[in-house]
C-alpha cells in the first residue's frame, strides 16, 4: 500500500520559479520509487499557488494553516523579502511541530546577489531562526545559490523525514557529480561543483 507524505512549500512570490523547481523535482520523484521505512510513498507537495485565483485573506490563510498542521515537512524559502504570510507559516509550523513533533522544517535562504539586500524584517527573522538553530539542529538554515543547490537541500530535507529516494551520484565528463533517479535512466536532479 503506497502512503501520502505532505509537504508544505511555502515563500514570497520573489521565489515564484524556486517552488517551481521544487514542484518538478517532486513530480520527477513521483515517477520514481521512493520509499520510506521499505513501504513506498508519494510525495503530496502542497503551496499556495494550488487553489486557483486565490486571494490571500485571513480565511484561506486558515485553510493553508490547516494544509501545514497536516504536513510532514514544511519547506520554507526566503531571499530578499519575507511577507506576513510567509512569517505566519513559519511560525505556524514551529507551534504545531512543538505540540506534536511534526512538521519538520527546512528554512532555505537564497543567497543574495551583487546590490541585492535583505529587508530588515527578514533579517531580523533570519537571526531569531539562528537562535533557535542553537537549541533545535533541524532548524539550521540552509543557503542556495542555484535550483541545483536548492534541489539538494530538498532532497536531504526529504531524507531527513524518512524518505528513501532513489538517487544516485554519477561522475559526467566534465568532472562534475550529477544526482541522477536511479531507475528512470539518465534524469538529472542537479548537477555540482565539487
Amino acid at each position: 500500500m503506497r502512503r501520502d507524505r505532505r509537504v508544505s512549500i511555502c515563500s514570497s512570490d520573489e521565489l515564484r520559479a524556486d517552488r517551481e523547481s521544487i514542484s518538478g523535482l517532486f513530480l520527477r520523484l513521483r515517477n520514481g520509487i521512493t520509499r520510506a521505512h521499505g513501504e513506498p510513498v508519494t510525495l503530496r507537495p502542497y503551496k499556495w499557488e494550488y487553489d486557483s485565483g486565490i486571494v490571500r485573506t485571513d480565511s484561506t490563510q486558515a485553510e493553508y494553516d490547516r494544509h501545514i498542521r497536516d504536513s510532514e515537512l514544511v519547506l520554507l524559502l526566503f531571499h530578499t523579502r519575507c511577507g506576513k504570510w510567509t512569517m505566519h507559516e513559519l511560525y505556524m509550523a514551529l507551534t504545531q511541530r512543538a505540540k506534536a513533533g511534526l512538521p519538520h522544517v527546512a528554512v532555505l535562504v537564497r543567497d543574495l546577489a551583487p546590490g541585492e539586500s535583505r529587508t530588515p524584517e527578514l533579517q531580523l527573522l533570519l537571526d531569531t531562526i539562528a537562535t533557535l538553530s542553537a537549541v533545535d539542529e533541524e532548524i539550521q538554515p540552509v543557503t542556495y545559490a542555484t535550483t541545483d543547490e536548492l534541489a539538494v537541500a530538498v532532497v536531504r530535507s526529504l531524507q531527513s523525514i524518512g524518505l528513501e529516494l532513489p538517487i544516485k551520484r554519477k561522475s559526467d565528463a566534465q568532472g562534475r557529480t550529477r544526482l541522477v533517479i536511479d531507475g528512470l535512466g539518465s534524469e538529472t536532479i542537479a548537477t555540482l561543483n565539487e
